[in-house]
């Protein structure tokens, strides 16, 4: 999805408007994180640190769709981020992650913006339910998605139908 990458491009750039970066940058703002109202936000403390995003990653952890030590508290976040890219074999936990990242920061800003309430299943649910979207929309293997069913249940029969936009002056109704 083109606004993850752009939203992960951020991150790698420390460019995402976080309260500690906008004071470095000189606005007169409580630097103060929104979420835990305990310290500076930064990207070390929004998704590393927080209590409240901790508990997000945990819970994604404990529901089996992340593995359990994906990111630790002491290295940068960003450090830790590119190392993971590095393996070709955790591709899939690289973008579930970045979806549960993205999923995050939208709950963020929701508070900030918005005055919601932050709720760490919600915020893991819309990342699971966005990642879901993008897989099938994006026509990738759905073996993920298929481990539960029983094995008498054959995978090879499911296909996905896209929708494409009609030619040029024709007119398409789906129903």
């Amino acid at each position: 999805m083109p606004k993850i990458q752009i939203f992960l491009w951020h991150i790698f750039h420390h460019a995402l408007p976080m309260r500690g970066t906008l004071i470095r940058r000189g606005l007169q703002i409580d630097p103060t994180c929104p979420l835990c109202l305990e310290d500076i936000e930064s990207l070390d403390h929004l998704f590393l640190e927080c209590p409240v995003t901790r508990w997000v990653l945990e819970s994604a952890v404990q529901h089996g769709w992340v593995p359990p030590g994906l990111f630790t508290i002491g290295p940068s976040f960003c450090d830790q981020l590119q190392g993971l890219g590095s393996d070709p074999q955790s591709s899939i936990v690289v973008v579930k992650f970045a979806f549960l990242l993205w999923s995050i920061w939208k709950c963020r800003n929701n508070v900030v913006f918005r005055q919601g309430i932050f709720h760490p299943l919600a915020c893991l649910i819309s990342a699971k339910k966005a990642f879901a979207e993008w897989r099938i929309r994006s026509s990738l293997p759905i073996d993920d998605f298929c481990k539960g069913h029983s094995p008498t249940t054959s995978t090879t029969n499911i296909q996905f139908v896209r929708w494409y936009p009609p030619p040029t002056g024709m007119v398409k109704l789906n129903f």
